[in-house]
């Protein structure tokens, strides 16, 4: 074999290695789905006269938005032939980032802070899957936290909440893009 078969039959083996990882972790929908429900709460939340609207939307949404994510997953498992382990390293940052942000909001009266954890998540998911958009997607959101904290506006927590939900759907279709070509 040639030095440059030898190399092309590299590339091919490491391109393919990425497909299947994307493949078997599509974090794209999860990301379109989390955008489209958090989008959701931001305006259900700012149109809200009362506490009714927004806790039916999350009561509605959450376990919505999770039959989706997991009714794909498995789809695609059964696809590839290949079945994901229940909890992967994806759930327990998943786990980790919730609980981060309950401890965050009990422990600061920031409406922001919440945000912290998350892209700390987000970035620890583009490093396991070694996505780029994640890793985009949580330092944008990190710094728009801190330039929500800098500026203070009065709906801090709502702005900081839609830029999430509009970071989580660009990471999304940017995403489903990268992996279809």
């Amino acid at each position: 074999m040639q030095a440059g078969e030898a190399e092309h039959t590299l590339l091919e083996i490491d391109r393919v290695r990425r497909r299947t990882r994307r493949a078997l972790h599509p974090l794209w929908f999860s990301n379109l789905v989390a955008g489209v429900f958090f989008a959701g709460a931001t305006l259900t939340s700012a149109v809200a006269t009362g506490p009714e609207l927004p806790v039916a939307y999350l009561a509605i949404g959450i376990p919505l938005g999770l039959a989706l994510i997991v009714r794909h997953a498995m789809r695609l498992e059964c696809e590839i032939g290949a079945e994901a382990r229940a909890l992967d390293r994806s759930a327990g940052i998943f786990a980790a980032l919730v609980a981060a942000v309950i401890v965050v909001n009990q422990l600061t009266d920031s409406p922001v802070a919440w945000a912290f954890p998350v892209a700390a998540g987000w970035l620890a998911l583009a490093a396991v899957y070694r996505d780029s958009l994640m890793a985009v997607a949580g330092i944008a959101l990190a710094v728009i936290a801190t330039a929500m904290i800098a500026a203070e506006p009065s709906s801090a927590g709502l702005w900081t909440q839609l830029a999430m939900s509009l970071l989580l759907i660009a990471a999304g279709l940017a995403g489903r893009a990268r992996d279809r070509a």
